[in-house]
């Protein structure tokens, strides 16, 4: 079977160097690469990928000796930088390696630099680039969704019946368009007519929803805090009380956006949603009600003072969604991890086989309440197309908060700093594709989420220890019930072992540095957190010196 792929591969790069005399000047012949091929082929421990990568990259290489490339493969070392990151690009370096999708897209881009390609066949390798770029490889492709036809499926006798048992595709793109072109109806009203319209919002408030709106104003002081990078949830919540905190600091930043007036969500739902949904999360040191409106309070951040509204081009009904999704993102969290639940086979676990187990039954449980509760159905006064997107916006903006998808988050965005060569900024606007807007901006959406739902590092250091000292201390509660179990102790879950100082250098380097590294990068004006961070890995080194 081996031998069979290295022949075929053989075979395939011959081909590929029909004009390799033409597009390739340097040390390395025609000759030499073929002897080359046969050298790779015959070496062992690469696999068929790697064959396949590096022989698709030779003519990247062609500048460089027989002789110097086999001393690479060799040794992995070479003293040409280079050719190191050219044999990087393929994975056969002991360095610092690619991620999949930015090497896929580097071998694509030399192959449209070194060959001759017909104007047809370099289109529709742009059109794959621009695909692994966002992430999209595995969308259904809409008809005239790409300059990539697909005759052959089109054809198949599969489809219909594939089409038959699938949950049914929405082309989410034509639905937010459509969405758009009402709001621009909407939003050219004259100021009579808006006062009308803010007149009948006020009589329809129910008391509770004056209540709210009155008490906001009393502590108006404390809560204009909400559009300053120094936020300090601890600090709120003492002055406002735990059970307010999240009511309120919703309320303000909904206000804020003008998001009662600006879509359907009717006020006096949201405000019975957001009680009940303050009454459903449980009393946890960390995951509560407190820690809701913290991520809550960063997510307002960046969508107005990063900008992120302006450059994702948002509209106000992805912004809501956003926000609703932070005020729900850990409702009726147990206090334990996923983790913790699959290990004990615990009931969520098999009813979510095993798959973001919490992230599941948070969002679950937040709809459950919207569409059994009509008190609490902000979303009655909605169009079928507003629900729908609004539904997968929130169900996909929770669901990227399972730490799983860190790894996955990182990789596509480097991927689209790299595919748009973004640079402070420069360039931003090119992280949505218009021909896929709707997942571009849920990429946008989900990536707020997540670094808000990592932020702690990313706040002055006396909320964020505040904040990490409740975090480990519903972790060693879980550990002692792991013991108590002789179920394996999580990491950081061990009361014993747990080093706090060196716990949350490893997490700054290892997850929010990266991360805020580069948000900064596309959204500048987010530089405030990425200080925050490096003041506090810098303060808690300094921790583990004393």
């Amino acid at each position: 079977m081996k031998s069979n792929l290295q022949t075929q591969l053989k075979t395939k790069a011959r081909k590929a160097f029909d004009s390799f005399d033409e597009k390739c000047k340097g040390s390395l012949n025609r000759e030499e690469a073929e002897k080359l091929i046969q050298y790779i082929l015959g070496k062992e421990g690469f696999t068929v990928e790697q064959i396949a990568s590096l022989c698709s990259t030779l003519p990247l290489l062609s500048a460089y000796s027989l002789d110097t490339i086999k001393d690479l493969l060799s040794t992995g070392k070479s003293k040409e930088p280079g050719i190191n990151r050219g044999l990087d690009s393929v994975g056969l370096s002991t360095d610092e390696q690619m991620i999949p999708a930015a090497r896929i897209i580097y071998i694509l881009q030399q192959i449209k630099k070194n060959f001759n390609l017909d104007t047809t066949l370099v289109n529709e390798i742009n059109w794959c680039i621009e695909q692994i770029g966002i992430g999209s490889i595995y969308q259904p492709v809409s008809s005239g969704g790409s300059c990539v036809q697909t005759p052959l499926a089109q054809r198949s006798q599969a489809l219909p019946w594939i089409a038959q048992f699938s949950t049914p595709e929405l082309d989410m793109n034509n639905i937010q368009e459509m969405l758009m072109k009402n709001a621009e109806i909407a939003s050219a009203i004259t100021p009579e007519q808006a006062k009308e319209q803010a007149s009948a919002r006020a009589k329809r408030r129910s008391i509770i929803a004056q209540n709210l709106a009155q008490e906001a104003l009393r502590v108006q002081e404390i809560l204009e805090t909400v559009n300053s990078a120094a936020f300090s949830v601890t600090k709120v919540e003492r002055a406002l009380g735990r059970d307010k905190i999240l009511p309120l600091v919703a309320y303000k930043i909904f206000e804020e956006n003008d998001l009662f007036d600006k879509t359907a969500i009717d006020e006096s739902a949201f405000v019975a949603f957001v009680n009940e949904i303050r009454k459903g999360y449980v009393n946890n040191p960390y995951h509560n009600d407190s820690h809701a409106t913290d991520v809550l309070q960063m997510c307002h951040y960046l969508v107005n003072q990063c900008k992120v509204r302006e450059v994702a081009k948002l509209t106000d009904l992805d912004i809501a969604a956003l926000f609703l999704a932070a005020m729900v993102h850990d409702y009726k969290h147990p206090g334990v991890t996923n983790g913790f639940l699959i290990n004990s086979s615990n009931d969520l676990a098999i009813a979510y086989n095993d798959k973001s187990v919490l992230e599941n039954y948070h969002v679950g449980e937040a709809y459950k309440l919207i569409l059994k509760n009509d008190m609490c159905n902000l979303f009655k006064d909605l169009t079928a197309n507003e629900r729908i997107v609004m539904r997968k916006r929130i169900i996909g903006c929770v669901l990227g908060t399972d730490m799983a998808t860190h790894g996955a988050k990182v990789q596509h965005l480097k991927s689209l700093i790299n595919l748009h060569n973004i640079q402070k900024g420069r360039n931003n606007t090119k992280i949505i594709n218009p021909k896929e807007e709707f997942n571009s901006k849920q990429f946008i959406l989900e990536l707020c989420l997540h670094f808000s739902d990592c932020g702690n590092p990313c706040r002055e250091f006396e909320t964020y220890r505040e904040l990490v000292v409740r975090l480990m201390e519903e972790f060693g509660r879980q550990g002692d019930v792991e013991k108590s179990l002789e179920l394996p102790v999580t990491f950081l879950c061990d009361r014993a072992t747990v080093n706090l100082p060196s716990a949350q250098v490893g997490f700054i380097t290892g997850v929010v540095k990266p991360m805020a590294l580069m948000v900064t990068n596309i959204f500048p004006d987010a530089q405030v957190f990425l200080d925050y961070a490096n003041k506090n890995e810098a303060a808690w080194k300094n921790c583990q010196l004393k």
